[in-house]
């Protein structure tokens, strides 16, 4: 009689050396250089989950910390966030960068009938994300967030086939929704967080 079949458990892959990251970024370089074969390559790989996720909290982090490295001076007086409180930044920035990601793949097969896969608009926009760290300096920041439209758009036609009417309406839906979304959280969660923000780490 044979044995019935375990189920099978998905496992994440973690890259544990230098070489192993360097090639992870490599690929993300690949995909904010708008290489179409990179970006089908990291949504195809299941592989890419975890890395994606680490990049994304990295651009949070870079983020966060634009405020801690050139704190806002008014009146003569600088304040600057506490590490804590920096910290915090950082994970609400991933959490809503991942979170606009999952909107804008709901959105893009659900309502433009995009052909990607689950969590593969996830992996590969995670991995463009690195590009996030540029946030840490203002300008940089800026630019950065410019020419990420520009990855999400082929991101889009690469990964969900998308042609470009579809792409930018996909675009403009997720937009919206998401500015909806956080804005009604914001409204609900901001006295707090700035209250708590203030209390537990702002300095001058």
């Amino acid at each position: 009689m044979e044995a019935p079949k375990m189920p099978q458990h998905h496992t994440y892959y973690f890259p544990k050396t230098v070489d192993a990251w360097k090639k992870e970024v490599m690929k993300a370089v690949e995909v904010i250089k708008l290489k179409g074969s990179a970006m089908t390559e990291v949504a195809g790989d299941e592989k890419s989950n975890v890395p994606a996720g680490i990049f994304i909290l990295l651009a949070g982090l870079a983020m966060a910390l634009n405020s801690y490295v050139f704190p806002i001076s008014f009146m003569g007086i600088t304040y600057r966030p506490g590490i804590d409180t920096v910290l915090i930044q950082a994970v609400i920035y991933a959490v809503c960068s991942a979170a606009g990601i999952f909107v804008l793949d709901f959105v893009s097969r659900k309502l433009f009938k995009g052909k990607g896969k689950s969590c593969e608009l996830f992996r590969t926009c995670g991995y463009a994300s690195l590009l996030g760290v540029a946030g840490i300096l203002p300008v940089a920041g800026l630019l950065a967030g410019l020419w990420m439209l520009a990855i999400y758009f082929n991101a889009l036609k690469n990964v969900e086939k998308l042609d470009d009417g579809s792409a930018v309406g996909a675009m403009v839906v997720s937009i919206v929704a998401v500015v909806v979304i956080f804005g009604a959280i914001g409204m609900v969660s901001g006295g707090m967080m700035f209250g708590g923000g203030m209390m537990s780490g702002w300095s001058y």
